[in-house]
């Protein structure tokens, strides 16, 4: 019986692999340093707790991620999720549609509170949510949305947008400003942030312009397809170790048309004129009572008023 005989050329390269894979086996010291990343709390949890640590599957946008995402309506901005779309009735419209499901069986929640508008009416009225002052996007998914109330049978989706501050900041001044062009449209949307804060106070400012003109397809210029958008906030927050409170008023103003009636020379066109005074009260207390770690609630008054207009006649109010 014959032994196998090894080439000189074999057995190098065999010995050379064993030296590499050795040298693969002993870490560097700098990949022994454990690498602990940023906590993701979930504000639409009404126990406040951790991304990683919920029992229904969420997705949550923030970051470079949400900056990345960041459109003109609440719909085109989550869209990119898994299991997330959104309606299209023109640009200045969308509206998320979870898992097929969409209108009424989809919740929207503007840091918790309901967005009071009419969007799941009908498919060409707008979301009254920002999505470019959004801090992070919550969309919540499964049976178990059910507990958000019966609206929410197909999912749930949280805009957080930190205008009522619960504790004092990292630095006490801090803000972000952002502009973007729109070539289809020749249009472009600003948006500006401001917050302050100190070991027992906090104010914040916020602003957003949007103006589109009428958007160029492949076979031209999309008619009355043009979104004007103005909307803006202040608040101011209070807090310490007994806990917080903080009030904030929003205002919200959106004009936009309505491309699948463009209007002709018989018939003018349809627009859409929308405007949204919000109040929001949120407090908290810590310890209130023996066995409670804490309290929280929320009061909300919403002014809201929708208007579509035929050429220069109301037509539905």
């Amino acid at each position: 019986m014959k032994r196998p005989a090894f080439a000189p050329l074999s057995l190098a390269i065999v010995l050379s692999l064993s030296q590499w894979a050795n040298a693969q086996e002993v870490p560097d010291a700098a990949d022994k340093k454990a690498k602990t990343l940023e906590a993701i709390e979930v504000k639409g949890s009404p126990l406040g707790l951790g991304a990683d640590k919920i029992v229904q599957p969420v997705e949550v946008l923030s970051g470079d991620k949400l900056d990345i995402a960041k459109s003109n309506t609440l719909g085109e901005t989550v869209a990119s999720l898994p299991g997330v779309n959104t309606t299209y009735f023109g640009p200045g419209v969308g509206r998320p549609v979870v898992r097929g499901l969409d209108g009424s069986r989809v919740s929207l929640l503007s840091s918790g509170m309901g967005s009071d508008d009419v969007s799941n009416v009908s498919q060409d009225h707008a979301v009254t949510i920002e999505p470019f002052l959004a801090n992070q996007i919550e969309v919540f998914k499964g049976p178990s949305t059910l507990l958000y109330g019966t609206g929410a049978i197909g999912g749930v989706v949280n805009v957080v947008d930190g205008r009522i501050q619960e504790g004092p900041m990292d630095a006490p001044l801090s803000g972000r400003a952002e502009m973007r062009y729109d070539s289809g449209s020749h249009g472009f949307t600003g948006m500006a942030r401001v917050d302050s804060s100190t070991d027992t106070y906090a104010l914040h400012f916020d602003g957003v312009y949007r103006n589109n003109g009428n958007y160029r397809g492949s076979n031209g210029e999309i008619a009355n397809s043009a979104v004007d958008t103005k909307t803006g906030a202040i608040a101011a927050s209070t807090f310490g170790d007994w806990g917080f409170a903080g009030f904030s008023v929003a205002r919200f103003l959106n004009n936009y048309g309505n491309p699948a009636e463009p209007g002709d020379a018989l018939e003018p066109g349809v627009t859409l004129n929308m405007a949204q005074t919000r109040y929001d009260f949120k407090a908290g207390l810590q310890k209130p009572f023996k066995g409670f770690d804490s309290i929280k609630f929320s009061l909300g008054r919403t002014e809201y008023t929708h208007t579509e207009f035929e050429g220069n006649e109301i037509g539905t109010v």
